[in-house]
């Protein structure tokens, strides 16, 4: 893969990441269309500079965030939700990553994945905004979003919070909280990424 080409889709990545939209569908189509195969270490790299940015520019409303957290709910309480999140996220990561990677190649899939992400954005407009905290249900069902928008097309963001929001949580805290599930998901999926092809990658690995 060429500089110009890498640098295009840091772009389409730094554009897309920050709307409901599905980053990583519209990477795979533009992957399509350009006939780029990039392997998944590269695209997780994209997630993982995005991370990076977000957390060096939020860095003190994350801070204030968790101190928040902790007066409110004790210092393990918040953390032990996070992490009922991210155990469906990571289960159905390690069964059907293989399977939803295949996806990036297939345009269809990409588009119908697509339009289920309106769909659901707009059935979640739709309900009127309820008053419930995060519980471990609420939580254990927005990580099951979050694994399912592994698939590309599938906005993480748009489909944790809209799971949010029809379980009648909060907007707000639906907000926070699909950020906090957010950062461990990407760091957890870089490491499996680079567990996995330890032996691919190198200078000239990578495939860049």
């Amino acid at each position: 893969m060429r500089l110009d080409e890498a640098a295009l889709l840091g772009l389409v990545q730094g554009v897309t990441e920050w709307l409901p939209v599905s980053s990583s569908g519209h990477l795979a189509l533009v992957q399509i269309f350009l006939e780029l195969k990039p392997p998944l270490f590269f695209d997780v790299m994209l997630h993982f500079g995005t991370l990076l940015v977000v957390l060096a520019f939020f860095r003190h409303d994350i801070a204030e965030f968790f101190r928040e957290e902790k007066r409110r709910e004790g210092a393990g309480g918040y953390l032990l939700k996070v992490f009922a999140a991210l155990i469906p996220t990571a289960v159905i990561g390690v069964v059907f990553g293989d399977i939803f990677e295949s996806f990036f190649s297939n345009a269809v899939a990409v588009a119908v994945a697509l339009l289920f992400t309106g769909a659901i954005l707009y059935a979640s407009e739709r309900v009127s905004e309820g008053n419930r905290k995060i519980g471990f249900t609420q939580a254990f069902v927005i990580g099951i979003a979050q694994g399912i928008a592994i698939i590309p097309g599938v906005s993480r963001s748009g489909f944790t919070i809209a799971a949010g929001l029809l379980l009648g949580v909060k907007r707000e805290e639906t907000f926070k909280f699909s950020f906090a599930i957010f950062v461990p998901a990407v760091l957890g999926a870089l490491a499996k990424t680079f567990l996995e092809e330890a032996g691919q990658i190198g200078l000239n690995g990578v495939g860049w």
